[in-house]
């Protein structure tokens, strides 16, 4: 079965599901299809469990389907590249020592594994698009193209021994979430440690995220959530800091053992229950925004059109396509998206059915209007287009928070 409705939550087992919003069917964001390939819908429905207050998807993907072979190849982006640097550097800071063996358990292409290569030490990368994990194998990071759960934790600790790192970063992206967590706690050594990157969900509610809302992410963690389902692995978090990824993740640096909350998880803590994200009034109130702001989205658009404008777009993302699909906008109202990964170029977005080019086919289309699907990378989106292709004209930053349309140049 590809595809099916859950009756229970993923986290507490728990029967009451309460719809928040359901978006109908939709395509895979990532699948980018031919021209002459039929878009294939699945239910998107995100619900909230009345008895542990998680907030999930009502229905399940199988994940071979969208993770099997993959198009997002995690270096194509500079963000990415320069935040790995980062990463690596506070790991081992806060390690204490060099490590001897790290694993990613999310690894995509090896883009956070290479600074640790570069050093001399050891790794391994576990990774399910099996396209994807060729790429790293191929470029000398050592990948295994499975999924994250204690069967593959076992084989490589069997193997290697137990790791002083371990991390899984985009965790809310992870297929079997909670396998995946306990895969982490087999690997990690004792005395090592953890971490665990994931898009919050107190930034999903406070800044109207729902581009995030998609088949590949099936839970949308709060912090709340993270502590309780660290503690059945007698796991605790250290610290919290935050990361540029996913437009506003958190970075939780976990360690065995009791420890004292620090003053950042605390603050975390406080924030999502200040912003009400535990009662469902508020999430319905999202719900609504949700559909007023995507009909606002959809009308800014169709009024550049009438007013003659070439649009188009940058940032071919699982975010853009799903943003397009929820607002009703297709190639008849923005020309082509912009993107520099070769294996999306040719391809279309899913549903929107928007052809995917480089991003000097675009400018020689000389659009006059240009919508920042991947606003996330807005700082590097905005360069690339002011610094390499000088362009100028008009703007349409679609989120976060509020839809902003002004003269860019």
């Amino acid at each position: 079965m590809v595809s099916f409705g859950i009756l229970r939550c993923r986290l507490c087992d728990g029967s009451r599901l309460a719809s928040i919003i359901d978006f109908g069917s939709l395509p895979l964001a990532n699948a980018f299809p031919d021209s002459s390939a039929p878009d294939v819908g699945y239910s998107l429905h995100l619900v909230r469990c009345s008895l542990c207050g998680s907030v999930q998807l009502g229905d399940e993907v199988h994940p071979d389907l969208m993770f099997r072979d993959y198009p997002w190849v995690m270096g194509s982006a500079q963000t990415t590249r320069d935040h790995s640097q980062r990463f690596h550097a506070e790991v081992v800071g806060r390690l204490g020592r060099t490590p001897k063996l790290v694993v990613d358990g999310s690894s995509n292409d090896g883009t956070f594994l290479r600074p640790f290569v570069t050093l001399g030490i050891r790794v391994q990368g576990v990774e399910p698009a099996r396209n994807i994990a060729a790429i790293a194998n191929a470029g000398g990071i050592p990948t295994i193209d499975e999924y994250f759960v204690p069967a593959t934790a076992e084989s490589v600790k069997r193997e290697l021994g137990a790791a002083d790192v371990v991390f899984v970063r985009n965790f809310h992206h992870v297929p079997y979430a909670l396998e995946a967590l306990s895969a982490l706690s087999c690997l990690l050594a004792d005395d090592g440690i953890a971490v665990i990157e994931y898009h919050r969900r107190d930034v999903v509610l406070e800044q109207l995220q729902y581009d995030s809302i998609y088949h590949e992410h099936p839970l949308f963690f709060s912090l709340g959530d993270m502590v309780r389902l660290l503690a059945n692995h007698d796991l605790v978090i250290e610290d919290v800091t935050s990361s540029p990824i996913s437009g506003g993740s958190h970075i939780l640096w976990i360690r065995r053992g009791q420890r004292s909350r620090s003053s950042s998880l605390e603050n975390g803590l406080h924030h999502e229950h200040d912003l009400g994200d535990h009662l469902p009034e508020v999430w319905l109130q999202f719900a609504e925004r949700v559909r007023e702001h995507s009909a606002h989205f959809r009308e800014v658009v169709l009024g550049e059109v009438k007013n003659g404008s070439r649009v188009c777009a940058v940032g071919a993302s699982s975010r853009g396509t799903t943003l397009l699909n929820i607002s009703a906008l297709t190639s008849e109202h923005i020309e082509v998206v912009a993107d520099s990964s070769p294996l999306k170029i040719g391809k279309m977005l899913a549903g929107a059915r928007v052809p995917v080019v480089s991003f000097s086919e675009m400018m020689e289309r000389k659009p006059n209007t240009i919508v920042l699907l991947a606003w996330n990378f807005g700082s590097e989106m905005r360069r690339l287009l002011r610094e390499t292709h000088r362009w100028s004209g008009t703007l349409v930053t679609p989120l976060p928070y509020n839809l902003e349309v002004g003269a860019f140049q």
